[in-house]
């Protein structure tokens, strides 16, 4: 069993990390497990990881054998091992070439691929059947039957298709094996795909894979099944596996098999789903008295017929099974289902289902259910179903179909103005609608593009084109790819249609969008075109984004703005579109998404408007403010200057002027009047800005609707760091006073118009309190006259600083309303009791700017009593009429308002001034300890036990057991008068209670007087199922029968949620270590066979029915308990799944909760360690934890569930901490973790930066001897959490409970962890103090920077040990110095500099290799090496350079324009350069976006706009995303430039190119235009792509032809562009690739040049020959025909392609067809073939080196066409061979001719080759055509051979004269056999005799080579050198002969490789 389980539970683990496949089939697994069928998956799995938790494997469990575990860990590649052997042999891997089965749903099917020559292909379905397919199914190991599919069923592939008319014999171990070609003509609609099983049958000896004798595998062998009462039912079973019908095949011998008879007596009902159903008898228990084996026999006659329907093709679906005729349920029926029955039936390729209302029931049994085909199976029967008949179907759902042929034709738009518009209908019989429920763009698509329309795909709603008497189609589901709508999925016909509505199209080629009823032709009103109409735009959504696609359309190139109108009640346009929701960057708004035209809502009837403007950029200014910093807001937009309405304005819009503006720190809004009224237009209005928008524009609506005033004009204040000062004044402690804030050089101060606590909490966090916080009003501290200027501040209490909260300026708010605050850290100091006779009761009062006063008893409550009372450290109050004497002057506190959870009363709400009336004067309470009244045990045996409730809030209630513990349970007893021993019990044991469950999870100490002050939680998430009370020691015993049905199904179940492994990885490995280092992949694999062996029966005693059928009926949220026959329900344990993402790790990331369905985040308001520790214990690991604010690992999306939370560490859950649900955080909040599992935590200090110290060693925690204890031990302790820390020597936290486990710890300081410290184990010393370690960790800052002109730039030193030291450089960039001037506070952003610009340091070289992400709080929170042990020197001590602003840093000097120059940064207050060295275009895009600069980004290099005096950044890496320059990865400052040039940038917005000094307007050379000057493009690589982009650009839709052109020396002009890389489709030339401007390289001199034109194509002919097929070649271009010079072979077969030639083409010499006259058009032809056009590679003749003298023709040739003979020879196979010119036959120059050119020269005549021979032929004609030929001797044809053609009419050898045979006998022989009719094959070829490669030869290829040879008998063949290794060259190889060839030469091959070792052997007879 632990071998068994082990192998289980490392499969459901390992399993998850390969490729998320269940390892065990779904129909396997609920095959073995019926009952599973309909669980609650989420339940089950819970329940059964709960069971497998309680299984343990011990590692020395005799049975777990390590040969089995450790399979795989040291074979070499490409083996694998035996499984079970001892001896560790390892086998060579079975398959050779790899395939596998892709896009299927599980591993036994899918399209079959195949690896080759280093890559996937495919196998065509070309012959494709079952045999290659079981030959498949058998090298996966698959035993059964199989289903070959063809068409592509499981998708199309990709890549090479390998493999076609592939031929098994069915005994082959691996595909690669079987004959197959590799030449075909199939696409990847063929590609083949396979369906195995593993049922063991096979059908053997049969005449085709469709009969033959049943073998069945059994046992590990193959056996046969007797034929004694062998049956058709039987048959039909085995036959139905194949899809097909079947009898018993009793009159056919197909022989007695090899194996054994192992099945008898077979009785089969015909229904079963698979053979081993049926009923039979094993061999001991039968005597086969036939003696004969069973035999089936298959066949494909179609079992399916429909019923009534009109007519042939359309029919109730009814099926022929088990000698009776029954229907199919309609249950997951679709189009795919109906398609396969369609085509079976033979009536067309597509098809409708229908549901039972339309052709009526049907008899019988329902016989098929649930089908699920791909659409490509030969038969229904071979579809995925449910069991044959058993099914609870009944024939009201009666499937049918409607099959039809055609597609296009059936599908029509009806009701439009256009015929490109309309309603959708479908003729089905008869013409009828589709119902628009669900219908979309998808299925817009399909129709437009199925009825040939193209462009933008609109789908309309409601009716929109009218309604259709009849509607057919329903709820369709196009995935947008499909031919037709018919091939979408749909509901079935006849189902109703929800919304009633039909659907129709618009189809449009174009968008129609124009501007109306506004001011100007650029501002109005946005209406859109359809179908022969215009309509308006609803303004309810309408933005930013959307305008920028609209105004793109319209042709204007700068920002936009938004607007709305109000339209009239006469006005009868329509509003067509509801909403658009576009990126901005779409080309049309029909490519943003939108709703169907129809539905429109748009509720206030305004729709769109908008204003486009040609400006790259708005302006904006700040007036009338006493510094630059401050004023009203004016923008400047349409040349005009204007104000922005302040209604509704806040922060965040502050934020984004004051950052366009420059300014990068807070922000302040100020009132009306602040900055006095403006004049002009009111610009911008309705301002809904976040602040995290780039554009003020992105957010505002053009001003339209006068609601505005210059009354309501807005200002801002924009601040710098030191507008983050706080301090309290008039107060008599530093912890309370009145509010002044630092305000743009002055304190002022905040006014109390709706200040609160979390107003307050940000001011006491600001200034280092911690505790509660206090918010004042009134007069309280307003002794010193301030000016309060800062008003109305909303915080959500999480800010850094007041100011970065929302908050107003204004100048209305007197000294009298002076806001204050209170920072009270200890609540117990801050209240009293007074007046009262005893401690307990009195009058309470609060102590308030040295003054104690009363609170206010208006409203008062027996609530807020509790609290007071909870909050001085009682249990709660006691009701009381007693009277105190009357309190002091003061009443501070009022308006008190609890919820009775409070744990003091300051967190009630309430308010704090210094009035001092109160109506009902001040609170007396009367506070008590005692239980009595407030705790019972109720439903128990005795008073002494029993459910504990409490009373609380006027009611009785219960107490939640989560968390419960013993030091909880004594804090009860004790409370009640109890001192003895304590038990408790949990989930209910007393009985579920009633009414509220007022505590949760509670954490007592122990020694607390009352349940009420220890910490507790609400019961909010709790049941009374949870009522503290059930017995923990209450024991589980699982039998290993459902232990391994757990397993079985977390293996299948898990996979289908989340993929996630519900066994977590360090448990696994911490329960199972030896499996670290497995080979995984084959681990599973034998592990699987182990999990295999295991059968589980239902009937298994121990198998609890309740156990398997958890979740069943159960509550959603509740979960079953494990073996209880009672079935109560619980509640699940784990409500709330939580994860981390984007971490580098499994052990850090963002924190991810799962609550209501949806993932999301947590922020980090209130995040510290403790929380962060809860979430790491959680995931199993132990150690310090460090939590990461401000979206470290990047932000998230989604809701964001919890905020403030707050956890006491010891929870379980992050679920079980305290948390807010409500806040105002964004995603840039999102809070991170870090875990470690070092094993080292804090315990018991008043804070997580203090504690004793404990280890956790052995399995258990201990604790640290405090024996020689130091600093420097606890700096590694603290360091390890980015702290400095000392030993805490004064202060006690506890002796801890668990042993000491280390002592004598002797740190030096530099570890990395604390376990690297040298120490002792217990066994080895005496800890005499008898005192555990403890340490304080604090955070002052342990960095400074030395040697800088400023604060703010140094030399960066740590204080680590006592000591200061420096940073090495190594690895050092831009993130690094991020965190080191953040956690300076010295600004966001940073630059590293070397040695050389701060100086060396002194003293350790602290930190090395750091890398940071950029989000940490400290540098010591970063990875980096170990601290001071590195062999870096000081000549490599880091500096830094630390800014705030980020645009302003950034200048372009030296252009002419301010959108061109050099680039320079503002670094150490001077300006300087960037070097040139691998500045690219990605560097260039992200200097003009930070500078404001859209369009195109050119980079320049070598100094092009000037050098700079200094050079500050080199080798920048942007990646182009980055906001700024300083934010790409850098060399150090201080590094040296390699170039020694500086970079620049153009940043333009348009492609200015042009064509000058040409013959027209249209030809000539390429300038371009670049900073205010025109220069040249190099014409060295210019093509006819690039020449494509510039045509283009200038408006031109035809051809092009490039040129070239000298420049003179007198030409000024620059060449800007060396090279250009062009695809041919950009836009324009500056998105194709080049090289920087200024790197221009351009040797010859030449500079581009183009013709343009707008006509399709250009023309050839060929004029002058004799024929049509050949002569001079003329083009003609530009309306004029002309010739060609310059031309080459490869260019005479593009010129004959092009003409319709397929064959082979020849290029003549000059004057063969004469000369041309007029224009000679094209030159420097450099073809190689492959174009598809002469202008590839041609250029316009422009350089005068060519005369008519050198025109050139050409010959094309068909396959018909017979240009060569042999004449003066005395037989058709010798003679002078002579070629056919313009009209003349003539001779082959015999100048270096050789055995090879005669060799292809008699295979051009069909000969197999050339004799030898010296016999001439006599002279020949006046011409010799043909010169200097030569082959390479693999041409199929003498054209193929390099050769000219000319009329040069002298050959100084005269011409060729040939004899050609088609003989073997001199070409091929046998050698080294014992016969002349035997032995080697060699051939002879280019004058020696070589060898025949083995590979792929077979029979066929052995008959042609003795057919050739004379010998027409039997013929026999042998690989592998079998007549001994030849010499000289392979010859041939790969041959595909088909038998029938004259010659092996004949034959057609294939490239291969080969050695001697592999030649060919022959026998002929």
């Amino acid at each position: 069993m632990a071998a068994v389980m082990y192998a289980a539970a490392a499969l459901q683990y390992f399993s998850l990390s390969i490729d998320c496949q269940p390892l065990i089939d779904e129909h396997d697994f609920l095959e073995r497990f019926p009952s599973t069928d309909n669980l609650n998956r989420e339940v089950v799995i819970e329940n059964l990881a709960k069971q497998l938790s309680l299984v343990t494997i011990r590692e020395s469990d005799e049975n777990l054998r390590k040969s089995d575990i450790n399979a795989g860990n040291t074979c070499e590649e490409g083996q694998e091992r035996k499984l079970n052997d001892n001896n560790n042999e390892c086998n060579v891997t079975v398959f050779e070439y790899p395939f596998r089965l892709v896009g299927g749903v599980s591993e036994k099917e899918g399209r079959l691929e195949v690896y080759m020559n280093g890559q996937w292909g495919t196998v065509c379905d070309e012959d494709w059947d079952v045999i290659d397919a079981r030959v498949v199914c058998q090298s996966l190991g698959f035993i059964g039957h199989t289903i070959p599919l063809l068409n592509a069923t499981f998708g199309e592939g990709t890549g090479p298709i390998w493999m076609s008319s592939v031929n098994c014999s069915g005994r082959e171990h691996s595909i690669k094996k079987c004959v197959y070609k590799g030449k075909h003509k199939c696409s990847h609609s063929n590609d083949a795909g396979v369906r195995c099983t593993d049922d063991g049958i096979r059908l053997v000896n049969g005449k085709s894979w469709r009969e033959g004798r049943v073998e069945v595998h059994k046992d590990g062998e193959w056996g046969t099944v007797c034929d004694d009462g062998w049956g058709d039912q039987d048959a039909s079973v085995v036959c139905r596996a194949f899809g097909l019908l079947g009898n018993a095949a009793h009159d056919v011998n197909f022989g007695e098999g090899t194996g054994s008879i192992v099945l008898g007596n077979v009785r089969c009902n015909g229904t079963e789903s698979n053979f081993w159903k049926c009923k039979h008898s094993k061999l001991s228990s039968f005597f086969c008295w036939s003696l004969k084996v069973a035999g089936v026999k298959c066949f494909e006659d179609s079992p399916i017929r429909l019923a009534g329907g009109k007519s042939p093709t359309e029919g109730r679906v009814e099926v022929y099974l088990n000698g009776q005729w029954g229907t199919v349920c309609d249950t997951s029926f679709d189009t795919r289902d109906a398609k396969v029955l369609c085509n079976s039936l033979d009536y067309g390729q597509h098809g409708l289902g229908a549901d039972g209302s339309v052709f009526g029931q049907g008899r019988g049994p329902v016989w098929l259910n649930n089908l699920r085909c791909y659409g490509g199976e030969l038969s229904v029967l071979q579809c995925s179903q449910s069991r044959y008949g058993k099914n609870a179907c009944h024939h009201s759902r009666d499937v049918g179909i409607v099959c039809m042929n055609a597609t296009n034709n059936l599908v029509r738009l009806v009701g439009g103005n256009t015929e490109r518009a309309g309603r959708v209908e479908v003729l089905v019989n008869q013409w009828g609608g589709v119902c628009d429920f669900n219908w979309d763009r998808e299925d817009a698509s399909v129709v437009c593009r199925s009825l040939g329309y193209t462009g933008f795909y609109i789908p309309t709603s409601k009716s929109w084109f009218g309604g259709s008497e009849s509607t057919w189609l329903s709820n369709s589901a196009c995935r947008g790819n499909e031919p037709s709508l018919l091939d979408c999925p749909h509901n079935l016909i006849g189902r109703s249609c929800h919304s009633g509505k039909t659907a129709g199209v618009i189809c449009l080629n174009q968008t129609t969008v124009r501007i109306v009823n506004g001011v100007s032709e650029s501002e109005g009103m946005v209406e859109v075109y359809l179908d022969g109409q215009w309509g308006y735009i609803c303004d309810e959504e309408w933005d930013y984004w959307d305008s920028l696609v609209v105004c793109r359309d319209l042709g204007y190139s700068g920002y936009s703005m938004i607007s709305s109108y109000p339209i009239s009640m006469n006005d009868t346009r329509k509003i067509f579109v509801s909403t658009f929701d576009c990126s901005g960057k779409e080309d049309s708004l029909w490519l943003c998404d939108f709703p169907n035209i129809g539905s429109v809502s748009c509720p206030k009837s305004n729709v769109a408007g908008i204003l486009c403007t040609n400006e790259s950029s708005y302006k904006l200014r700040l007036v009338n403010g006493s510094s630059e910093n401050e004023g009203r807001v004016e923008i400047f937009i349409n040349k005009e200057w204007g104000t922005i309405c302040g209604m509704n304005w806040d922060s965040a819009h502050a934020q984004i002027i004051c950052r366009h503006l420059g300014y990068f720190g807070l922000s302040s809004l100020a009132g009306n009047h602040v900055f006095g009224k403006g004049v002009g237009r009111i610009w911008i209005s309705n301002l809904t800005c976040d602040g995290s928008e780039n554009s003020l524009l992105e957010c505002g609506k053009l001003y339209t609707h006068n609601h505005c005033s210059h009354e309501d004009d807005a200002g801002v204040l924009c601040h710098d760091s030191t507008s983050r000062g706080t301090q309290l004044v008039n107060g008599i402690s530093t912890n309370e006073g009145g509010v002044e804030v630092f305000l743009n050089g002055r304190w002022v101060g905040v006014c109390d118009d709706e200040w609160d606590r979390e107003d307050a909490k940000v001011i006491c966090r600001s200034l280092g309190f911690r505790g509660f916080s206090v918010a004042t009003s009134g007069s309280i501290f307003n002794e010193r006259n301030s000016t309060i200027l800062v008003n109305q501040c909303d915080c959500e209490g999480s800010e850094r600083y007041l100011l970065a909260c929302k908050h107003l300026i204004t100048t209305d708010c007197v000294i009298t309303q002076m806001a204050g605050v209170l920072c009270v850290e200890n609540g117990t100091n801050f209240i009293r009791l007074i007046n009262g006779s005893s401690d307990n009761y009195g009058r309470p009062e609060i102590y308030v700017n040295g003054k104690w006063g009363g609170i206010c008893s208006n409203k008062w409550s027996p609530l807020e009593s509790n609290v007071i009372c909870r909050s001085l450290g009682y249990l709660g109050h006691v009701p009381s009429e007693k009277d105190f004497e009357p309190g002091t002057e003061f009443i501070w506190m009022h308006n008190v308002s609890c919820n009775g959870r409070e744990r003091h009363i300051l967190e009630c709400n309430h308010s704090i001034n210094n009035q001092r009336h109160c109506e009902g004067g001040s609170v007396g309470v009367t506070c008590s300890n005692s239980a009595t009244g407030y705790i019972r045990l109720v439903n128990g045996k005795s008073e002494n036990e029993g459910r504990l409730e409490v009373y609380h809030n006027g009611e009785w209630g219960t107490v939640c057991d989560d968390g419960w513990d013993s030091d909880d349970t004594k804090v009860v007893c004790r409370s009640l008068g109890y001192t003895g021993a304590v038990d408790y019990w949990w989930r209910a044991h007393f009985g579920s209670g009633s009414g509220p469950i007022v505590l949760s999870n509670v954490h007592c100490t122990g020694t607390e007087a009352s349940l009420f002050n220890c910490e507790a939680g609400t019961g909010d998430n709790c049941f009374h199922s949870e009522d503290v009370g059930e017995d923990r020691s209450q024991n589980i015993r699982v039998s290993m029968a459902a232990a391994m049905y757990a397993v079985a199904a977390l293996l299948y179940f898990s996979l289908s949620i989340d993929c996630q492994p519900l066994i977590d990885e360090h448990e696994f490995l911490e329960r199972f270590p030896s499996t670290n280092n497995l080979n995984r992949e084959v681990f599973i694999e034998n592990s699987l066979k182990q999990l295999s062996l295991i059968r589980i029966q239902e009937s298994d005693e121990n198998l609890k029915k309740s156990d398997i059928n958890a979740g069943n009926t159960c509550e959603e949220g509740q979960e079953r308990k494990l073996n209880d026959n009672n079935n109560e329900c619980n509640v699940t344990v784990f409500e709330y799944p939580f994860r981390l993402v984007g971490g580098v790790s499994e052990k850090e990331g963002r924190l991810e909760v799962y609550m209501n369905g949806q993932w999301g985040t947590v922020c980090d308001e209130g995040w510290d360690v403790i929380d962060a520790r809860v979430v790491c214990q959680s995931l199993g690991f132990i150690g310090h934890t460090i939590p990461l604010l401000n979206a470290t690992f990047g932000e998230g999306t989604g809701p964001i569930w919890m905020s403030s939370v707050n956890c006491s560490g010891r929870e379980y859950s992050i679920k079980k901490c305290g948390y807010k649900g409500k806040h105002r955080c964004s995603h840039s909040n999102d809070a991170g973790v870090r875990c470690t599992d070092d094993g080292i935590r804090l315990v018991n200090g008043k804070s997580w930066r203090g504690g004793r110290v404990e280890v956790h060693k052995d399995g258990e925690w201990g604790t640290v001897c405090d024996d020689g204890w130091g600093d420097q031990d606890a700096s590694v302790v603290c360091r390890a959490f980015g702290l400095l820390g000392n030993a805490a020597y004064d202060v006690n936290f506890g002796e801890g409970t668990g042993s000491v486990v280390l002592g004598n710890v002797r740190c030096n300081g530099t570890e990395s962890s604390f376990w690297k410290c040298k120490h002792s184990s217990p066994s080895s010393f005496i800890c005499w103090s008898s005192k555990a370690a403890g340490v304080k960790c604090f955070e002052d800052s342990p960095i400074r920077l030395v040697g800088g002109k400023s604060p703010t730039e140094g030399r960066v030193e740590v204080y680590l040990n006592g000591q200061w030291g420096t940073v090495c450089d190594t690895s050092f960039d831009t993130l690094d110095a991020k965190v080191l001037c953040n956690s300076l506070d010295y600004g966001q952003h940073g630059l590293g500099a070397d040695s050389s610009v701060f100086g060396q340091g002194r003293g350790t070289v602290w930190l090395n290799n750091l890398r940071c992400y950029g989000g940490e709080l400290s540098v010591l929170q970063c990875s980096q090496s170990r601290y001071g042990k590195n062999a870096c020197h000081h000549s490599r001590d880091v500096g830094i350079v630390c800014m705030n602003a980020t645009n302003n840093l950034v200048r372009l000097v030296g252009g002419n324009s301010k959108r061109a120059g050099r680039v320079e940064v503002l670094v150490k207050n001077q300006w300087g350069g960037v070097c040139d060295f691998n500045w690219d275009r990605e560097d260039a895009s992200v200097v003009c976006r930070s500078l404001g600069y859209t369009g195109f980004y050119i980079p320049t290099s070598k100094s092009w706009f000037g050098g700079s005096e200094s050079t500050w950044l080199s080798n920048s890496a942007c990646r182009g995303n980055e906001p700024s320059l300083l934010d790409c990865p850098h060399n150090l400052i201080g590094r040296s430039c390699h170039a020694g040039k500086t970079a620049g940038v153009i940043c333009t917005n348009q492609t200015t190119v042009r064509i000058v000094n040409g013959v027209s307007e249209s030809k000539g050379m390429v300038e371009v235009y670049l900073d205010g000057q025109w220069g040249y493009i190099c014409g060295e690589e210019w093509d006819y792509w690039d020449a494509r982009v510039v045509c283009r650009d200038l408006g031109y839709s035809g051809y092009s032809v490039i040129s070239s052109y000298p420049i003179s020396m007198n030409d000024t002009r620059k060449i800007f562009i060396s090279t250009l890389d062009c695809s041919g489709n950009e836009d324009s030339i500056w998105l194709c690739d080049f090289p920087n401007i200024g790197t221009v390289s351009c040797p010859k001199s030449n500079v581009a040049g183009i013709l343009c034109t707008n006509e399709s194509s250009y023309e050839l002919r060929l004029v002058n020959g004799s024929s049509e097929n050949e002569g001079r070649v003329e083009i003609f271009i530009n309306k004029e025909w002309g010739t060609i010079c310059g031309q080459n072979r490869n260019s005479a077969r593009i010129i004959c392609r092009h003409l319709g030639y397929s064959g082979l083409s020849s290029l003549t010499g000059n004057n063969v067809f004469g000369k041309g006259l007029g224009r000679i058009w094209i030159s420097n032809l450099t073809c190689d073939g492959s174009e598809k056009s002469l202008l590839e590679c041609g250029k316009l003749y422009t350089h005068n080196h060519c005369s008519h003298e050198d025109d050139e023709g050409v010959l094309c040739h068909d396959s018909t066409s017979h240009v060569i003979r042999l004449v003066n020879g005395s037989s058709d196979n010798e003679g002078r061979p002579e070629i056919y010119v313009n009209g003349k036959w003539g001779g082959i120059c015999s100048n270096k001719w050789s055995p090879t050119e005669s060799y292809i020269l008699c295979k051009s005549l069909g000969y197999f080759g050339h004799v030898p021979s010296e016999k001439g032929f006599g002279p020949g004609t006046e011409y010799i055509w043909m010169h200097n030929v030569s082959c390479n001797g693999r041409e199929r044809h003498i054209l193929e051979c390099d050769h000219s053609i000319n009329d040069q009419r002298h050959c100084e050898n005269g011409s060729v004269g040939i004899i050609c045979s088609n003989s073997s006998k001199d070409y091929i022989r046998l050698v080294n056999g014992k016969s002349e009719n035997e032995g080697r094959l060699e051939v002879y070829h280019n004058g020696e005799w070589g060898t025949v490669c083995d590979d792929d030869w077979d029979l066929d290829d052995t008959k042609v080579v003795c057919r050739s040879l004379g010998y027409t008998g039997p013929v026999n063949k042998w690989c592998c050198a079998h007549f001994g290794s030849g010499s000289g060259p392979i010859v041939l190889g790969k041959l595909k002969c088909t038998g029938e060839e004259t010659s092996l030469f004949h034959c057609k091959t294939e490239t291969f490789t080969c050695s001697h070792w592999e030649d060919v052997g022959v026998k002929c007879t």
